[in-house]
């Protein structure tokens, strides 16, 4: 649109103005989350389909990103250029000498001096130089870099920018109060030919100033374009009149529309409230109470709940007094997704296998499976490349954290090697895992010994089927069920196939004949608990669970499908000395030996009868064999690019052999990985000896310590180790469903009071009656409305565990569940994932990693949100209580002593943001004391008129 206005959102449908319109692929749609960016392009496409599919949609990093790759070389920049993320910017402010506490404060001085706000003294402007160089080095960019290169890109290369600005014909920017001035000047170079730029906007919301956003941007984008008639959105449709109209008391009367009248239209029977109270400790149990009242009353579900706070420190405290009354809520730390331990080494291992040879990567990892204590131990003052330094150092076994040394450098080889497989991006982080990257999370692990595999399961195979079918044809499925039990069957077979189209007894739509029934039916009028476990439904409910096991690992295929198994003899058993005397290797592919390569090696040491006695060769069975120089060309035309594979390799052939190879660089361009961590990873208990896991898996040795014969038992063993690793993963499929299994069983009879049933079900209740579950929530709100009978909350609670078992886990609370929600995210957003090469996959998770932070992970229904004032922008909820409104927490102390009348001005913005989430009822919260300190006035309150200043 020329005019580039602010436009009313009333109008013709999308649907009409796509057909009659422009052509979506010509429109460039930019947000400043990528949730918001989720939202847009799932109501664009519930209501036009694949249209939408052909817009370019995204944050604006995220544009930018697509717009500098293609074009990386002319701005100074390596194809395939990755992004670093916090623990790499992190690790280099420390490489750099700057002390951990000023990291974050050295991050924010660079950046404000690359958006021009401030310039660096001496020392900073080293430090940021050198910061530069080594992202450089490493094939990196940092977050701010991303927009700097990009708008670089649009100013020095007239034809490179015809071309891009070439793609789009319309710009579309929502919230463009939030723009940068380089933002700003990218959208508008973009914007250079057609002008058709079209921002929405609210300068009354600008409230990232400390990033850059300048609120003046509507005004300057309005003088740029030639603005004459913005449009206004003069309504306010989400809050009442009551919230809206106090809201906009605290705004500063500074906005560029100065006309601007907006009003409110639905009526509420509540009004505003202010509540003081003596600390903050008392301000959260107020707020506690009241929800907990409000909900008795009005029967919202908890997700309709927010409490919204200034700082990060406030939230942490609102969460442990929530949990603690056994109230489940979402923490929002504003942090990186990164921050979770597992996540963080699943990536850091990613960035290694397409950065084989990066130091800060490999360095990255160090620091998140060695503890930054170890790494500085070793590596401190050695002036040595890390890896060289840990290599050196575990030559001697007898040093400390030698052997953890050892077992890392052995991981991050095998790591390294993951890049030569075929897999998909779950796939390489079910084998990144299964190298002992991250602790175990799995509720099954400790039981997958006593569990069947569910591939062994008939009935549950052939429900599998019929659930497949159903899915892929797109047929419903009606649960027919008599009692409540119907709750927790719809919650698992939508939690494990989201695009279902569940039937139940409440629905008015009928199955047709060639839908799929599932029926679990339970005679009501049995007493209470007459029958044994398992019950008929029981039984059924287990199947199904299996059988949505297996749907969940159906695409599931070995790690490894093509490798070379390879194996030596040699002269004695030290590997600092010994020479190789026998060299064999076999290649596998799709489990079957498909070749074999086998030589004798004359050597010029003596056979020591130690070594005569483990693999029975003398000197006299090598006389007249060729040596290594001369074999070595045929075992690396054998092996060609393929991985290859040794069992306790890493300790033993591949040392020795780069040892003996290392005067012609042989084993230069070899890919290798060490059976045993994996061997560990999926047996987890017994001896991981080759000849053990063989007779473990009775497989034939031959001769043992013969190479040939070893190479073949080994090939044999790791096909079955990874069948077995198949099966572990079927076996331990969807355990964030088992909290709703468990539930299940406890509502249709008996629980198991022994054996692995029992175990199971203990674990899945444990879960549903903690902090982080919400099946209790969600079985109470949708038996509200049931008709069907079943147990009440109450009973189900008893049958689970018990009142006093709830508290006592809702008190104590894990990270468990958190990082097992993250973990599922980041699996969910591999599935999306198209690109070719397994590179190209790695480096664009990464990308969208780099880019991302947990605030974007999916709002959990059944919880209360807790959010900071920043993080609200775009959420709504029917109750909303905002604390710390005092003069210390906002705007600050410190701000109104040196009356800073920007930063006031912009606090009071933030206020504004927070009390206009609300839609219902709103209640402002402060405290007379912080801390132990006095929290000073509460001044923001009195310009409202809900107190009188003090």
């Amino acid at each position: 649109m020329a005019n580039g206005t602010t436009a009313s959102r009333r109008g013709k449908s999308c649907n009409t103005y796509f057909e009659t319109g422009p052509n979506p692929s010509r429109i460039c749609a930019v947000t400043f989350t990528n949730k918001a960016a989720k939202e847009i392009f799932l109501r664009l496409k519930s209501s036009h389909g694949t249209l939408v599919e052909e817009l370019s949609l995204g944050t604006i990093h995220a544009i930018c990103m697509k717009i500098l790759r293609p074009y990386a070389n002319e701005v100074g920049l390596v194809t395939g250029f990755g992004v670093a993320d916090d623990q790499t910017q992190s690790l280099i402010l420390r490489r750099l000498g700057v002390a951990k506490k000023y990291w974050k404060s050295t991050l924010s001085r660079f950046s404000k001096c690359r958006m021009g706000q401030i310039s660096l003294n001496g020392n900073d402007d080293n430090v940021f130089r050198r910061y530069a160089k080594e992202l450089r080095e490493s094939r990196l960019i940092d977050f701010d870099e991303i927009l700097i290169f990009t708008h670089k890109l649009l100013v020095e290369n007239r034809t490179i920018v015809d071309d891009i600005r070439a793609k789009w014909d319309h710009i579309l920017v929502d919230e463009c109060q939030d723009l940068d001035a380089t933002q700003y000047q990218i959208l508008s170079s973009l914007a250079f030919r057609h002008r058709s730029l079209y921002f929405v906007g609210d300068d009354e919301q600008s409230i990232f100033s400390w990033r850059g956003a300048d609120p003046g941007i509507l005004h300057k984008f309005i003088k740029d374009f030639a603005i004459t008639t913005p449009i206004l959105l003069d309504r306010n449709c989400r809050s009442t009149k009551a919230i809206f109209e106090t809201a906009r008391r605290i705004l500063p009367q500074d906005s560029i529309f100065t006309c601007r009248d907006i009003v409110a239209e639905r009526e509420s029977p509540f009004q505003v409230q202010a509540v003081g109270h003596v600390n903050f400790a008392a301000e959260c149990m107020w707020i506690i109470n009241d929800l907990i009242e409000d909900r008795r009353h009005h029967r919202y579900n908890l997700d309709e709940y927010a409490i919204l706070y200034r700082t990060h420190d406030l939230g942490q405290q609102l969460e442990t007094a929530l949990l603690t009354a056994g109230i489940p809520c979402r923490l929002n730390r504003g942090r990186s997704i990164n921050d979770n331990p597992v996540v963080a080494q699943v990536v850091a291992s990613m960035r290694l296998i397409i950065a084989p040879r990066s130091m800060i990567v490999f360095e990255v990892l160090a620091n998140l499976v060695l503890t930054e204590q170890v790494v500085q131990l070793v590596a401190a003052g050695t002036g040595l490349d890390i890896e060289i330094s840990f290599r050196n150092y575990v030559k001697n076994h007898s040093r400390i954290h030698s052997g953890d040394i050892r077992a890392f450098l052995c991981r991050a080889d095998n790591i390294r090697s993951l890049g030569k497989t075929s897999l998909d991006l779950n796939e390489l982080m079910d084998a990144i895992l299964a190298l002992g990257i991250g602790p175990r999370l799995s509720p099954f692990d400790d039981l997958l010994g006593k569990l069947d595999d569910p591939a062994r399961n008939h009935e549950a195979q052939e429900l599998y089927l019929k659930l497949k079918d159903a899915a892929e044809k797109n047929k419903s499925i009606f649960v027919k069920c008599n009692n409540s039990l119907e709750i927790m069957i719809h919650r698992i077979l939508s939690s494990a196939i989201p695009h279902l189209t569940l039937l139940g007894s409440d629905s008015s739509e009928k199955p047709m004949s060639t839908d799929l029934t599932i029926e679990f039916l339970i005679d009501s009028a049995t007493p209470e608990e007459p029958q044994a476990y398992p019950t008929e439904a029981q039984v059924k409910i287990i199947n199904l669970f299996v059988a949505l096991q297996l749907y969940s690992s159906r695409d599931r295929k070995a790690v490894f499908d093509e490798y070379v198994a390879f194996d030596t003899e040699t002269t004695e058993l030290d590997p600092n000395l010994c020479e190789v005397i026998e060299l064999a290797a076999v290649r596998v592919r799709g489990g079957t030996v498909i070749d074999k390569y086998h030589t004798l090696i004359n050597v010029s040491r003596k056979i020591t009868p130690k070594a005569t006695e483990t693999h029975g060769y003398v000197d006299a069975d090598l006389e007249g064999k060729p040596c290594l120089a001369d074999v070595w060309p045929a075992f690396r035309k054998f092996v060609g690019n393929t991985l290859m594979i040794a069992h306790n390799g890493y300790e033993y052939d591949v040392p020795i052999l780069k040892r003996l190879t290392s005067t012609w660089k042989g084993f230069i361009g070899l890919s290798y990985y060490d059976s045993r961590p994996f061997a560990r990873h999926v047996i987890r208990e017994g001896s991981y000896k080759l000849v053990d896991l063989a007779q473990r898996y009775r497989v034939p040795t031959g001769r043992s310590h013969r190479a040939l014969d070893d190479c073949l038992c080994l090939a044999s063993v790791f096909e079955c180790l990874q069948q077995e690793h198949m099966s572990n993963a079927r076996k331990s499929a969807l355990p964030h469903l088992l909290d709703a299994l468990s539930t299940a069983i406890a509502l249709a009879g008996p629980v198991p009071i022994d054996g692995i049933a029992s175990e199971l079900f203990h674990k899945g209740a444990i879960r549903a009656l903690g902090a982080y579950s919400t099946v209790l929530e969600h079985y109470e709100k949708s038996y509200f409305h049931s008709v069907r009978p079943g147990l009440t909350l109450a009973e189900l609670i008893v049958r689970l565990g018990g009142v006093e078992l709830m508290n006592k886990l809702r008190k104590a609370g894990t990270n468990e569940e958190r990082f097992q929600t993250e973990i599922d995210w980041l699996r969910s957003l591999a599935k999306n994932v198209l690109s070719k090469t397994l590179e190209e996959r790695i480096q664009s998770i990464l990308e969208r990693l780099a880019l991302s932070h947990s605030d974007e992970l999916e709002s959990d229904t059944d919880r209360v949100s807790l959010l900071t004032f920043h993080a609200t922008k775009g959420l709504e909820f029917s109750r909303v209580y905002v604390t710390g409104v005092e003069d210390s927490t906002l705007p600050g102390c410190k701000t109104l002593d040196l009356n800073k009348q920007t930063e006031i001005d912009e606090a009071r913005r933030l206020l504004y943001v927070a009390m206009t989430r609300a839609k219902d009822r709103l209640c402002l919260t402060y405290s007379a004391a912080q801390s132990n300190r006095p929290a000073g006035g509460t001044r923001f309150l009195a310009d409202m008129g809900l107190v009188k200043l003090t």
